[in-house]
C-alpha cells in the first residue's frame, strides 16, 4: 500500500515484494490474538499487575473455548489458508469468504466451507480478516456489518487497519454489539484511536504480524534475491510491477 503500482508500471519501474516469509508469522499471531481475546490474557495480566483482580474462584475470570466455535475467514489467500490450518488444530469449524471461491479439492484439504459475505458475518463466533487494502475493501467492516455480527462475536484484524471503520468498531465495542476485538493494524498508524486503548475488550499490538527474527531475516534474503535477479538480467521473482 506504500507504492503506487500503476504509476510504477507507467514509468517502467520494477517493483517486487517478499510474500512467502510473512505467511507463517502472521497466521501464528492471528491465533495468538484469538487466544488473547477468548482467554482474556491481556486483560487479566493487567489486572494482576495492577492489583485489581477481583477473585480467583472457579467462576471468576472465565473466557471461551475455541473448540467447536465458528471461525469466519475473510480473504482466503496464503495467510488465510495458514490460519485455517491452525484453526483446525483447535477443533474449530472454519468458513470463509473470498473474491474467488477456491476449488473443491482445496476446500476439502483445508476443511473449510465457503459462505457468502453476509452469511459469514452473521454465523461466525470469530472473524479474522486477511484481505489486501483496496478501494473495495476500505471500510469493508463498518457499522452495518458489525450490527450483523453476534453480540458474543469477536473480530481479529492482521491485514490493514483501514479495512475496518474504527469509529464504527469503537461504537460496537462500547455498546455491546460485539464482544471484543484484537488488532495488529490501525487506520492511521502509528496513531491509535484513543478509545481502542481504553476499552477492556480489546487487544492491541503494534503491527507485528511479521515481527519475528526468522521472518525478518528471510524477508531480507528474499529481497536481496529479487535485486540480484534484476541487475543480472534474470526473470525477477515476486514481481508486482
Amino acid at each position: 500500500n506504500n507504492i503506487d503500482i500503476n504509476f510504477a508500471k507507467q514509468k517502467g519501474i520494477t517493483v517486487t515484494n517478499t510474500p512467502d516469509p510473512v505467511v507463517a508469522p502472521t497466521a501464528d499471531l492471528t491465533i495468538g490474538l484469538l487466544l488473547a481475546l477468548t482467554r482474556r490474557i491481556a486483560e487479566l495480566d493487567h489486572k494482576l499487575r495492577s492489583h485489581k483482580l477481583e477473585g480467583w474462584g472457579l467462576m471468576d475470570n472465565l473466557g471461551f473455548s475455541l473448540q467447536n466455535k465458528v471461525l469466519g475467514i475473510i480473504g482466503m489467500g496464503n495467510i488465510g489458508k495458514a490460519v485455517a490450518k491452525r484453526a483446525n488444530a483447535f477443533g474449530m469449524k472454519v468458513i470463509y469468504n473470498n473474491r474467488n471461491r477456491i476449488n473443491a479439492d482445496l476446500e476439502r484439504e483445508l476443511n473449510v466451507t465457503y459462505a457468502s459475505f453476509v452469511n459469514l458475518i452473521g454465523a461466525s463466533d470469530f472473524i479474522s480478516i486477511h484481505t489486501p487494502l483496496t478501494a473495495e475493501t476500505t471500510n469493508l467492516i463498518s457499522i452495518g456489518e458489525l450490527m450483523l455480527m453476534q453480540n458474543s462475536a469477536m473480530i481479529i484484524n492482521t491485514s490493514r487497519g483501514k479495512v475496518i471503520d474504527e469509529e464504527a468498531l469503537v461504537y460496537a465495542l462500547q455498546f455491546g454489539e460485539i464482544s471484543g476485538a484484537a488488532l495488529d493494524v490501525f487506520a492511521n498508524e502509528p496513531e491509535i484511536h484513543p478509545e481502542l486503548l481504553k476499552l477492556p475488550n480489546t487487544v492491541v499490538v503494534p503491527h507485528i504480524g511479521t515481527g519475528t527474527l526468522e521472518a525478518r531475516v528471510e524477508i531480507g534474503l528474499q529481497a536481496a534475491d529479487n535485486i540480484l535477479a534484476f541487475f543480472s538480467g534474470k526473470k525477477v521473482p515476486n514481481r508486482v510491477a
